[in-house]
């Protein structure tokens, strides 16, 4: 008779602990995979200043940018968002695009470049009430905030805003376009992941 014993135990623990370091590797590469997502959205739509790039004016909605990566048990969630209501609200409107109205009776102001620095932002000379401001009036009718600067001959008017009553505010941010884009990089991220536990476990 012969006889074939086979204790399965090691064998097991061994199977738990390739899963257990699977699961941390793929934890790891979702983290590297939504943290790079988040920097690029950061980068190509919440600094660029283009026409099709949002810029940094204040730099609010690019802070409000947050990234996580959770785990519960084998389930793994990574998650890249706009943090609070009013970032939210801005980013809808910048994703989708919508037309803004002035309060009744008021006027929306909309700078213009004498009224922004190179990267966007509102001067702090332009900003609020200052001192030598006033409306003007174009020949067609146009309002504007202006300011006069210089004297004599060297004077000239500064058109620091545009006043509206609406304003159409069209589609800049793209960040399901940019997330769909960004697939080919998760993907590779993640088979590195699982290539990381692979040898983990062989070794």
């Amino acid at each position: 008779m012969a006889t074939l014993e086979w204790h399965t135990e090691g064998l097991f623990r061994r199977l738990r602990a390739v899963k257990s370091e699977a699961v941390r590797q793929m934890e790891r590469g979702a983290k590297a995979a939504i943290e790079r997502f988040q920097q690029t959205v950061v980068t190509r739509r919440l600094s660029m200043q283009t026409d099709d790039s949002l810029g940094a004016r204040t730099g609010a909605l690019r802070r409000s940018l947050k990234a996580r990566t959770t785990r519960s048990g084998h389930e793994i969630i990574a998650r890249c968002w706009f943090h609070g209501a009013k970032a939210q609200m801005l980013a809808r409107v910048h994703e989708e695009g919508t037309k803004i109205f002035a309060k009744p009776g008021g006027w929306l102001k909309v700078p213009l470049g004498d009224a922004l620095t190179k990267t966007g932002r509102i001067r702090k000379a332009a900003q609020g009430r200052q001192p030598g401001q006033f409306i003007f009036k174009s020949k067609t009718g146009q309002l504007f905030i202006a300011q006069r600067v210089g004297k004599g001959k060297r004077a000239r008017l500064k058109l620091l805003y545009i006043l509206k009553k609406s304003v159409q505010e069209k589609p800049r941010l793209h960040f399901f376009q940019t997330w769909l884009q960004f697939q080919p990089q998760v993907r590779a991220i993640l088979r590195a992941a699982q290539a990381r536990a692979y040898r983990k476990a062989a070794g």
